[in-house]
């Protein structure tokens, strides 16, 4: 997943999907685009940002909530705005 922040919402576009598992909430939020934009304010999703390197996304606010690590590349946990 690509992140992107700006002063008021998140821009989450899905670059690849692989699960164990299918999360109904994660399937919801990329349902009708692979691009989803979030409201910093009022988007009714709880996220939680932990560091410089990675956050926690809660989807409407059910089931699990999702860990990202910030990945490069090779797969290291730098990078720049692609998590997985």
């Amino acid at each position: 997943m690509s992140v992107k922040e700006t002063e008021k919402s998140y821009i989450f576009e899905l670059l690849e999907y692989v699960s164990r598992y299918s999360p109904a909430q994660m399937d919801m939020l990329f349902d009708k685009s692979k691009r989803v934009l979030i409201s910093k304010f009022k988007g009714g999703h709880a996220m939680r940002i932990w560091s410089d390197h990675d956050f926690t996304l809660y989807p409407y606010q059910a089931g699990i909530p999702f860990h990202f690590e910030r990945v490069s590349e090779g797969g290291s946990a730098e990078g720049s705005g692609v998590y997985g």
